[in-house]
């Protein structure tokens, strides 16, 4: 009789443990959301311009490479334009996706007086 109260109670204890693991799992996407949002909202708008920023930059990075393609061709010629226009929007297209990203990693930072423009 006694053992099979304290089995039910082990029982009860171990689906006690799986759900708190399952909540902890759950709530630590948003309380870490939270805690890196949380100082960009106090900081103001400065910093939700720098993340929607630094998500444009990185999404619409790679459209540097046909831009500067077809600048080139219009500079220039079409064998220069494919050739170097691709590598210099290929250059354009890495540093601003680059930009973009660290924009996005630290957009509840405060930006410098230096980096201001």
């Amino acid at each position: 009789m006694r053992r099979g109260r304290d089995m039910r109670r082990h029982q009860r204890c171990v689906r006690r443990k799986a759900g708190i693991k399952r909540f902890i799992r759950g709530f630590l996407p948003f309380a870490l959301v939270f805690v890196l949002v949380f100082p960009a909202v106090a900081a103001g708008q400065e910093a939700g311009k720098k993340l929607i920023q630094g998500i444009e930059d990185t999404a619409t990075g790679w459209t540097e490479v046909p831009k500067e393609m077809a600048e080139t061709t219009q500079e220039t010629n079409v064998v220069e334009g494919v050739t170097a226009g691709a590598i210099k929007g290929a250059g354009e297209a890495i540093s601003g996706t680059v930009e973009g990203v660290v924009e996005i990693a630290t957009f509840y930072a405060p930006e410098s007086e230096d980096n201001k423009q």
